[in-house]
């Protein structure tokens, strides 16, 4: 580990700049439990599919390498069935995969005695060769986007359960929605006229969702106009896993004879996870995010994870998430066993990081210590 020094007249721009974002941008706002409610409600009507990826309890932490290894190798020992994970998606012809999320300004609402968390993201999934902030965009989705409202916590019952709903929209689009002034008398109309275009260009299954989505933007824009503003954004690379149990035999006697029938479990495995600020240009005419990825975001990037942490998650559908250990399968407790209780503690995290806390909010963190120590930690690499 390398530490560089900035001078004074750049400690002092990294001070300001830094700060500012830190303390008008980052930190997640409260708004009024009812809307949040009405909001978390309708989105669950609208006929989201269920599965591990959108449906999910999330288990989070940030590790060291090693540790991963030996977890992942533990679960195809001689304790009962041998869990080998496969691939999600098949690794680029070259280079590696990368992922580019915006962040909108979070925000919260108490919900019944837990905190519900709502988040706008902006996705871009992306090819990189090199070690420095250097993207092309994947050739599936060149010019493809996701919009994507994540919810954490919806209900009382459902602590730690993500419910997460997303559309595919091209680049323009995506900008134009940033682009918008909420507080101009024009936007709900301009609001509409863009859910209109979106859902023109939509599969007809998915109509419903564009619907409840962009009206659950309308309702918490209201609330907090920079809720569409991406405030900052995150890179990393990833590897994704899965495990199918094709027959979910649950462990109580009652209920073993029956299955309920196959179910996905998911690990990711997120290295290179690096923090920017906004581009400028983004709102502005011309804009391209192909040419920024490749040529220009180095320029905005903050902050890095260390070279050897790896952000870790195991997700299990909920339709499982929710069993006590004794009902669950042999296969789900032997998961929760050799993996999740021996990654996801906090004794197993990576010095300065929090178990269960996502990249958002770790990069929020070390902006912060940055911020406040006055220097940059960069890997000598």
């Amino acid at each position: 580990m390398r530490r560089v020094y900035l001078s004074i007249a750049a400690l002092y721009f990294f001070a300001v700049d830094t700060g500012l974002l830190l303390a008008n941008q980052l930190a997640n706002r409260a708004i009024h439990p009812l809307i949040g409610r009405t909001v978390v409600e309708a989105l669950r009507a609208s006929g989201n599919k269920e599965d591990t990826t959108n449906l999910r309890k999330e288990f989070k932490n940030v590790v060291e390498f090693p540790l991963l290894e030996t977890s992942m190798a533990k679960l195809g020992g001689d304790e009962g069935e041998s869990i080998i994970f496969e691939n999600r998606e098949t690794p680029p012809s070259t280079g590696r995969y990368a992922t580019y999320t915006l962040y909108g300004k979070g925000l919260r609402f108490f919900n019944n005695g837990i905190s519900t968390k709502i988040k706008l993201r902006g996705r871009f999934y992306l090819t990189t060769s090199s070690n420095k902030p250097i993207f092309t965009r994947s050739p599936s989705f060149e010019n493809t986007a996701f919009l994507e409202l994540k919810i954490k916590n919806p209900s009382v019952q459902e602590e730690n359960i993500v419910h997460k709903y997303r559309l595919a929209l091209r680049d323009q689009q995506l900008l134009k929605l940033y682009r918008l002034k909420v507080r101009s008398r024009r936007y709900a109309q301009e609001l509409n006229q863009l859910r209109q275009e979106i859902k023109a260009s939509s599969p007809a299954e998915q109509g419903r969702l564009v619907d409840a989505i962009f009206s659950a933007i309308q309702m918490l824009s209201a609330s907090e106009p920079e809720f569409i503003k991406p405030k900052f954004a995150t890179s990393y690379e990833r590897q994704a896993s899965k495990f199918v149990e094709k027959a979910y035999h649950r462990g109580d006697e009652a209920a073993a004879s029956s299955s309920l029938g196959s179910i996905e479990y998911q690990i990711t495995v997120d290295k290179e996870v690096r923090g920017y600020r906004i581009p400028k240009e983004l709102f502005g005419e011309g804009f391209s995010f192909s040419k920024y990825f490749l040529e220009d975001a180095g320029a905005d990037h903050l902050v890095s994870y260390p070279n050897r942490a790896r952000a870790t998650e195991f997700k299990v559908p909920t339709q499982v998430a929710q069993l006590k250990a004794e009902q669950q399968s042999l296969i789900h407790r032997k998961l929760s066993k050799n993996f999740v209780t021996k990654i996801f503690k906090a004794e197993s995290s990576f010095k300065g990081f929090t178990a269960n806390k996502g990249k958002a909010g770790h990069i929020r963190q070390l902006i912060k210590k940055y911020r406040r120590n006055a220097l940059i930690l960069a890997d000598a690499a």
